[in-house]
């Protein structure tokens, strides 16, 4: 299933923690060199850090996917980093963990925000 995967170049957003970060560690088990990017650089840096030494190929860029520039960027320095980019896992998100009652409207727009406009 996964064969087709050998030497792609793949990007992950929020490529820091949980999903993202195993689905990084597994592509580049199985060959793809893997270009991670969130917020948090040093959580990206551990994840690097665990994908070389399995022997894979991986880097991290600092991004917050809400920022349309930072996002162009980004995916340029990857392109010049590794010449191309080959597929996107727009895997970024983020859920306020609380009471409806608690919710305020800024967490919401930053949920919309990073949820649905980051996939763009």
């Amino acid at each position: 299933m996964t064969k087709g995967i050998e030497g792609k170049i793949v990007l992950i957003t929020g490529g820091s923690t949980g999903i993202g970060a195993e689905t990084a560690r597994l592509l580049a088990e199985r060959g793809a060199k893997v270009a991670i990017a969130a917020r948090r650089k040093d959580r990206l840096d551990e994840v690097v850090a665990d994908i070389a030494a399995i022997g894979g190929t991986a880097r991290s860029y600092a991004l917050d996917v809400t920022d349309k520039s930072a996002v162009q960027s980004v995916v340029a320095a990857i392109i010049a980093d590794f010449g191309r980019l080959d597929v996107l896992i727009n895997n970024a998100g983020l859920m306020p963990i609380r009471p409806m009652a608690e919710v305020n409207t800024d967490e919401w727009d930053q949920m919309i925000d990073v949820n649905l406009k980051g996939t763009l």
